[in-house]
């Protein structure tokens, strides 16, 4: 299995090892580039757990998603524990509740990367 695969995959296992919710729970959605991913955004439900998996790249010079009017900012940065990795995250505007908010990590070699999202 290819690495950058591999990495994906085991953002996926971690994410459930560490609690809620279940599989079952959560919807996995794979999406190829910003247009599908501001479109699959903006129809998820801020109640949902939801994984979107996609290309890191979508987190480089990055353009906001919008939904309703609400701008939500995509960005990556330096893990501060752990500098092979970055922190990847779609950030609803600041003090904004019942909207979806992601976070994750994954390696900086990753082609794709598994974004874990929940109602915030």
């Amino acid at each position: 299995m290819p690495r950058r695969l591999m990495g994906g995959l085991l953002a996926i296992v971690f994410a459930f090892a560490a609690g809620s919710p279940t599989l079952a729970e959560t919807v996995v959605t794979r999406v190829n580039d910003h247009a599908e991913l501001n479109q699959k955004w903006c129809e998820a439900s801020p109640e949902q757990h939801y994984i979107f998996i996609m290309p890191a790249s979508l987190f480089v010079d990055s353009e906001e998603l919008f939904c309703n009017g609400v701008p939500y900012k995509l960005y990556r940065v330096i893990d501060p524990y752990d500098s092979y990795d970055f922190e990847y995250n779609i950030d609803p505007p600041f003090g904004k509740t019942g909207v979806l908010g992601c976070g994750s990590t994954a390696g900086r070699q990753m082609d794709l990367v598994a974004v874990n999202c929940g109602p915030t």
